[in-house]
């Protein structure tokens, strides 16, 4: 019989050679050992176990955010859990060491942290993590949703990853959870009740903001400015990143005692911050006049939309016309229809001026923070929406 060492490779052909010369049973033991054997030939040997390979690492962020049904400028608490994933076959060179983490505001979002403002070109709050701990690290950001609508506030999260080989990378980023929430088109501060009423005979009104044109009026005068910055620039800056431009337009009109439209109704975003940031102190303020040119540009266009007029100003007018100009030109303004938003500025406003530019008193006068103005504006879209007329 054939031994185990007969066999080759190429299969029984040498087996099948020397069965030729056997009687017919051991002819057919050799065939038989032949094909076991043969088998496991074709098979081929066992392959060497495969040698680890270097794998990425991913990032994991667990995002929440509190609380999930927010009001209209409420302010909402972001909380980022991150830590790193790595396969066990990961390389040491491949781990990663450190981490820059950005995170943009979402489009009618504005930062509600008292540590940290966005710039009007980069609206991007910014951490670095120089030693990633195997626990992971947990960042916390205050914000505030402007306008009514579902929120998915951590999709503009960033990470790029410093690797211990000292490569910079942007590694797998995976989202867990995502901080969704839903910002209702009002609130109330008192508890729901049951009451039984009688009808008064007139409809509800549940107002929405409609969409407005809003034409930004910027006093530059020097009354408004500290060491040489204008006043109302920041101010202005706040409540333009409030405003949602796919709904509205807006325009930036700076006076002294003179006018400029420095951009007109539509103009994007970064013109209308442009805009603002060339802005320089002058002399004089004819707040009449700008009511009157600002109300001239809404009535230009002809547009459906609520015409609004925010008023960024000190209140203190020049020149021989005086204050009761100003109250002629917001009376003619408002008798068009348009809405007029005032917004003390400077060291020392003219509240008095100021809350008869309103129309409504001092109530209507809004403080120069971006939390105030828009709440303030929110209130006067809602009455306009209500009673038909500003």
């Amino acid at each position: 019989m054939a031994q185990p060492s007969d066999v080759d490779a190429p299969g029984l052909g040498r087996t099948a050679r020397r069965a030729a010369g056997m009687t017919p049973a051991a002819a057919g033991r050799a065939a038989c050992l032949a094909a076991l054997l043969g088998g496991a030939i074709a098979a081929g040997p066992a392959p060497l176990a495969a040698q680890p390979t270097s794998e990425a690492c991913e990032v994991v962020v667990h995002a929440s955010a509190t609380p999930k049904l927010a009001c209209p400028m409420e302010s909402v608490a972001l909380r980022f859990r991150i830590h790193t994933r790595c396969p066990v076959n990961a390389g040491n060179a491949d781990r990663i060491g450190a981490l820059d983490v950005a995170y943009r505001l979402p489009e009618g979002v504005v930062s509600a942290d008292p540590l940290w403002q966005p710039l009007p070109a980069r609206p991007v709050r910014e951490w670095r993590i120089d030693a990633l701990p195997a626990t992971g690290v947990t960042l916390t950001h205050a914000i505030r949703p402007a306008r009514p609508g579902p929120y998915a506030l951590a999709d503009t999260l960033h990470v790029r990853a410093e690797l211990a080989s000292g490569r910079t990378v942007t590694p797998t980023l995976r989202l867990v959870d995502g901080a969704t929430i839903t910002v209702v088109e009002a609130c109330s501060a008192a508890p729901a009740v049951r009451a039984y009423l009688p009808i008064a005979g007139r409809a509800q009104c549940w107002p929405t903001e409609p969409a407005a044109d809003v034409v930004l009026l910027v006093d530059r005068s020097a009354s408004t400015a500290v060491d040489g910055t204008i006043g109302a620039v920041a101010s202005t800056r706040a409540f333009l990143m409030t405003l949602d431009l796919t709904r509205h337009r807006a325009a930036v009109v700076a006076f002294d005692q003179d006018i400029a439209v420095l951009a007109p109704l539509g103009a994007p975003r970064p013109a209308l911050l442009r805009a603002l940031d060339a802005l320089r102190p002058a002399i004089g303020t004819s707040i009449d006049d700008a009511i009157a040119a600002g109300a001239a540009v809404l009535a230009a266009d002809g547009s459906r939309r609520q015409p609004m007029l925010v008023v960024f100003t000190d209140g203190f007018q020049t020149g021989p016309r005086g204050d009761a100009a100003v109250r002629r030109a917001a009376d003619a303004a408002r008798a068009a229809g348009v809405a007029i938003l005032p917004v003390a500025v400077g060291p020392a406003p003219n509240r008095p001026l100021l809350a008869a530019l309103a129309g409504g008193g001092a109530a209507r006068v809004a403080e120069p923070t971006g939390e105030d103005i828009r709440r303030r504006y929110l209130d006067l879209a809602a009455d306009v929406a209500c009673r038909g007329r500003p």
